[in-house]
């Protein structure tokens, strides 16, 4: 039974993996970087994140390997509680930038339980992006070359996070 969900999950995501974000259907067309960036800054604000995730929160919109516009797209499966989803921001940047992978996915699991989500859609959400890396994204990326070390602000903000007793 559990291998039968695993398969259908990652028969999904595989699906959701090949579809192409239309540039002209996300709701950020008409944004730029400063206003995503301030956005953000508003929410990390309201939630009380720390310096350490600020800085990442800067860094990504700064980077310029990857178009927010274009690679941003939110909850894949589900619909965002906010847009743009402070969580799902970081988990589509550092997948497309290459920094994909479990401690990314802990990454996101994290910021959701930082933010109120409730334990068990956390949980659920990051079961699926798991089985979405493992089954699929790994390999697209391995055989794309795109996979990169994590950067200082990645590994200070993933630090302070499960250092964090908000959701402990």
């Amino acid at each position: 039974m559990i291998w039968t969900v695993l398969i259908i999950a990652a028969f999904i995501l595989i699906v959701i993996g090949y579809m192409k974000v239309n540039k002209s259907e996300t709701p950020y067309e008409f944004w730029t970087r400063e206003d995503l960036r301030d956005h953000l800054l508003r929410q990390a604000e309201h939630y009380g994140f720390s310096e350490p995730v600020i800085a990442l929160l800067i860094a990504s919109c700064k980077d310029k390997s990857w178009q927010p516009h274009e690679d941003y797209n939110g909850c894949s499966i589900v619909q965002d509680t906010k847009h743009p989803c402070f969580e799902c921001w970081f988990h589509d940047y550092n997948w497309k930038i290459g920094q994909g992978g479990y401690i990314s996915d802990r990454l996101f699991l994290h910021m959701m339980l930082f933010t109120g989500r409730d334990k068990l859609t956390a949980y659920t959400r990051w079961f699926f992006v798991r089985v979405g890396w493992l089954f699929y994204f790994r390999w697209k990326h391995q055989k794309a070359r795109n996979v990169n070390p994590y950067t200082k602000e990645f590994k200070n903000a993933i630090k302070d996070l499960k250092l964090s007793k908000k959701f402990n």
